[in-house]
């Protein structure tokens, strides 16, 4: 399986995207299928489907959404390189919290959630990000339960 592109809903406001707080993301794979991530209600988990993005959105006087090509801004090393099935990265509480993309020969890329944002990088990058009573979120096991 390859990545075909990360998606990203950003929100435009003032004529300002903001390419640092995606509201969505969604991976395409160059099969057809794609992955769409988001931020949970409460803001500490993370809700995955297979439903595409939102359509562009007028927000009147609080901006507007539109869908950009986000691959680059996260990892451009991802696109069109085999990778092997994405895992689950969870919670100590074993809450669905992020995802990591098997890289042949390197570190997973992981895409998480905290503090009611989205956070990415390596598997590094989630040990190193604050947490809670330094309680580290682990990889590993599927996606859908």
């Amino acid at each position: 399986m390859k990545i075909l592109a990360i998606n990203a809903e950003l929100h435009i406001i003032a004529g300002r995207t903001n390419w640092k707080e995606p509201l969505r993301l969604q991976i395409c794979f160059t099969d057809g299928s794609t992955l769409r991530l988001g931020v949970s209600g409460d803001g500490e988990g993370l809700i995955l489907d297979r439903l595409p993005l939102e359509p562009p959105m007028d927000l009147e006087e609080h901006g507007r959404t539109e869908t950009f090509d986000f691959t680059d801004r996260l990892e451009p090393t991802l696109k069109g390189v085999l990778i092997g099935e994405p895992a689950a990265i969870r919670s100590s509480a074993g809450r669905l919290i992020g995802l990591a993309v098997p890289r042949p020969g390197g570190e997973p890329f992981c895409i998480w959630i905290n503090g009611d944002a989205f956070r990415w990088g390596p598997q590094a990058g989630i040990e190193e990000d604050y947490w809670v009573d330094d309680d580290i979120p682990a990889l590993g096991g599927p996606l859908f339960e």
